[in-house]
């Protein structure tokens, strides 16, 4: 979860190389591996000492090799052969301490990004990373009583969850869904969601505490919507709430996502900036945001091409659910895609705004015209 910046008392010295130190193990290549990576006598960032030096790149590899006359292939190999030398060099030095803990909620927020990531480039290793983080999220930090816990370290797992874990992690379970279509993970994202609501969520006057009614007792039980490094666990919630509200039609999420920003809404219009995630899920709520259902079989090279399509647009207000033929689990989930199947076996989409939905289309070209 984090990595210290300070090695034998001196911030930055497992990472920061003098001249010498770079020429003499690659010799012949020290030229232009200098070059490659703006290695000079006197040092190359303001704040070290005087001569050293953060590796680091201002041009491409190909702007070089221009530069100097250089086949781009043989600057490559030069440039990998340096790095593998350099880097096991580095391995000798003593290493900066790493807290080698694992959090739910930062784990939440990368699979996400794994998950947003491979469906955007198509990059299947980044799917993997994120199906994996999120196995072993539900496998390892989880109790007895299927409540979910914030750490993890050396076999054990503990600590009571926070409202950013489960807010987090039923985002990312989403995220999973829309990157794989494989109905566990919404399943497991709408349970989780049940989860919050039931221990954290406050009846009296709307908005999530920050920890469940199962935990110590404290003297008072925070709600914070304020975005820092990471938005926050409110914010994020009111997000899945829409979404979730909008895919199984329970108009009572929708109605608590409005209630959170209801009882937060005197801070946020006073600093609307530092609510940027409540902001997006009010955007959401009130912007142009769509329902897709794609009708077909995920292995239909139509259909495959429409996922990808969607999954390289920055459509970000909205939910996709793929129905293939007799799927009836996403019927019981989502109610409204009962009605919504394939014409003439053809993979078949219906984008709909707040559940009025343009006319069924087939191809990957009415699909671009109708969101454009």
């Amino acid at each position: 979860s984090a990595e210290d910046a300070d090695s034998e008392g001196e911030e930055g010295k497992f990472y920061v190389w003098r001249k010498e130190q770079i020429e003499n193990p690659i010799e012949e290549n020290a030229e232009i591996i200098s070059e490659v990576f703006n290695i000079r006598n006197e040092g190359n960032f303001p704040g070290g000492t005087s001569d050293d030096n953060i590796l680091h790149q201002k041009k491409s590899v190909k702007q070089i090799a221009a530069d100097k006359g250089i086949d781009e292939k043989t600057l490559h190999e030069k440039i990998n052969s340096a790095r593998e030398k350099l880097f096991n060099i580095r391995e000798g030095r003593i290493h900066p301490y790493k807290d080698d803990k694992i959090l739910t909620d930062w784990n939440a927020l990368m699979i996400s990004a794994f998950a947003k990531t491979a469906r955007a480039i198509g990059n299947k290793h980044f799917e993997e990373t994120a199906l994996k983080a999120a196995g072993f999220i539900l496998s390892k930090m989880v109790n007895e009583h299927g409540k979910l816990l914030h750490r993890y370290r050396n076999g054990e797992s503990g600590i009571t969850a926070n409202l950013d874990d489960y807010a987090f992690f039923v985002s990312a379970l989403i995220d999973l869904y829309e990157s794989t279509f494989d109905i566990n993970w919404l399943r497991e994202a709408i349970e989780l969601n049940k989860d919050l609501i039931e221990h954290f969520w406050d009846e009296r006057d709307g908005a999530f505490f920050f920890t469940p009614d199962y935990a110590e007792k404290l003297i008072l039980r925070r709600k914070e919507i304020y975005d820092g490094a990471i938005p926050s666990g409110n914010s994020i919630a009111i997000s899945n709430l829409l979404k979730l509200g909008r895919i199984t039609g329970d108009t009572d999420l929708e109605e608590k996502a409005f209630r959170t920003v209801s009882f937060f809404s005197d801070q946020i219009n006073r600093t609307p900036s530092a609510f940027a995630g409540a902001l997006t899920g009010l955007n959401f709520a009130y912007g142009e945001s769509f329902e897709i259902v794609i009708a077909g079989r995920k292995d239909d090279e139509t259909t495959r091409e429409i996922l990808d399509y969607l999954g390289q647009k920055f459509l970000p207000d909205k939910i996709i659910l793929l129905k293939e033929p007799d799927d009836k689990e996403l019927e019981l989930i989502a109610p409204f895609t009962a009605n919504h199947s394939q014409i003439d076996n053809k993979t078949t989409v219906y984008i709909c705004r707040k559940y009025t939905c343009e006319r069924p289309v087939t191809t990957l070209d009415e699909v671009k015209n109708l969101l454009n």
